[in-house]
């Protein structure tokens, strides 16, 4: 009886979960239709005169350098107050590089060479790259889903931090290791490089996918905080980052 009784418990729960989880993706996907017609919308511009109102024009990769044919692309981050880092009231970046300031005009067009590249010693041209790609990448990914759920709820947002009243640190080269993570406990997001087996780098933060994959991990952190432990809410919390990941790519 009590393991007839732990079943049905059991059984319960996980039905609780599957509908709590199908409604979170239900409302997620209702804005699919909005964040296609905003895809359309001047987030991306190729204007050697930058858009008019607060924001900053930025470097990223379209996929990652290997893709060569499709190389970077140019941002424009609408509404967001970029520092010297940079540095917004969501993230800051941690590097071996000094921190990077905006243009006259607010903008990061920095240019990435064709220095071959060494780790862990990176060339200060390329470290820079990386350091404003990352941001830049995380940075539009939550615009992507604040906007959604403001679309949805009719109001901006207002969300708690699960790693604390700070800035979720953005760590482009935390690293040797063939891996990347976001850590509530650390309050970061780190992106590590691993080689080939010809000694010569990869290093993750290039990657644009697993970077909004990552941005996808700490954005649902923030909506569904207990969602961290169990492997059900962990197999969502993938899906959920390589939907961010989709968005961002066809954004592209």
């Amino acid at each position: 009886m009590k393991n007839s009784l732990n079943l049905i418990h059991q059984i319960q729960t996980n039905h609780h979960l599957l509908a709590s989880s199908l409604k979170l993706l239900k409302d997620y996907l209702s804005g699919a239709n909005f964040l296609a017609s905003r895809l359309q919308q001047p987030s991306i511009v190729k204007a050697a005169v930058p858009p008019p109102g607060k924001g900053s024009r930025v470097r990223v990769w379209k996929s990652d350098p290997s893709v060569k044919t499709i190389g970077i692309r140019e941002l424009f981050l609408i509404n967001t107050d970029i520092k010297s880092g940079p540095v917004d009231p969501w993230f800051e970046t941690v590097s071996t590089a000094k921190p990077i300031a905006p243009d006259a005009n607010g903008d990061f067009l920095l240019d990435f060479d064709n220095t071959p590249s060494q780790a862990p010693n990176e060339s200060d041209n390329h470290t820079r790259f990386d350091v404003v790609h990352t941001f830049s990448t995380v940075r539009y990914t939550y615009d992507l889903l604040l906007g959604d759920l403001e679309y949805l709820d009719g109001n901006p947002p207002q969300l708690t931090r699960p790693w604390g009243n700070k800035r979720l640190q953005i760590f482009p080269h935390a690293g040797e290791d063939a891996n990347a993570y976001y850590s509530r406990e650390e309050g970061a997001l780190k992106f590590f490089f691993t080689k080939r087996k010809d000694g010569t780098p990869i290093f993750l933060c290039r990657s644009l996918d697993v970077v909004a994959h990552e941005a996808g991990h700490s954005f649902l952190d923030i909506l569904q905080p207990q969602w961290r432990s169990d492997g059900q809410t962990g197999g969502f919390h993938e899906a959920f980052g390589d939907l961010c990941s989709l968005f961002v790519l066809i954004s592209m």
